[in-house]
C-alpha cells in the first residue's frame, strides 16, 4: 500500500469552532443534523478542556454530562433543556454516547497541537472485482 498524499486541503478554524467543523466533516459517518452537530461539538470541546485537569475517564464523563457543563452548552447553543435532552437521546441512539461516554472514534486527538491532520484512503476497485 502506498501512503503518499495526493491532495491536501487546509481547513481554517478556531478552538471554538474546530469540533463543529470536525463533526461536519464526519457527516457521512454519523448523519447528524446541524443542531445535533452543534451540541455534540460543544460536548467534545468541553471534554477536551476537562481532560486537561481530569485524567480518570469515568470521572471525566460524569462531569462532562453533569449540570454545570450542560448549562454552559445550553447557553452556547441557545437551546432549551428539552431540546438538549432530545439531542442527548439522539446521540445515544447514534452510538456517539455509549455507556455515558463519548465513543472514542469521534474524539479527535489534538492535544495541545495547533494542527490536526486526517488521512482518508479511498480504495478503488475495478467494477469486475
Amino acid at each position: 500500500m502506498e501512503n503518499k498524499v495526493n491532495k491536501m486541503v487546509e481547513v481554517p478554524c478556531t478552538s471554538e469552532n474546530f469540533y463543529r467543523l470536525w463533526l461536519s466533516f464526519m457527516i457521512p459517518f454519523h448523519k447528524f443534523t446541524p443542531q445535533v452537530i452543534m451540541i455534540a461539538g460543544e460536548l467534545l470541546k468541553h471534554r477536551q478542556r476537562l481532560s486537561k485537569v481530569i485524567s480518570d475517564e469515568r470521572i471525566l464523563s460524569k462531569v462532562l454530562l453533569g449540570a454545570e457543563v450542560r448549562n454552559e452548552i445550553l447557553k452556547a447553543c441557545n437551546c432549551t433543556l428539552s431540546t438538549f435532552r432530545v439531542t442527548i437521546n439522539k446521540l445515544k441512539k447514534a452510538k456517539f454516547l455509549v455507556d455515558g461516554r463519548i465513543e472514542p472514534r469521534f474524539i479527535p486527538n489534538i492535544g495541545d497541537s495547533k494542527t490536526f491532520n486526517v488521512m482518508l484512503a479511498f480504495r478503488l476497485k475495478d467494477e469486475t472485482e
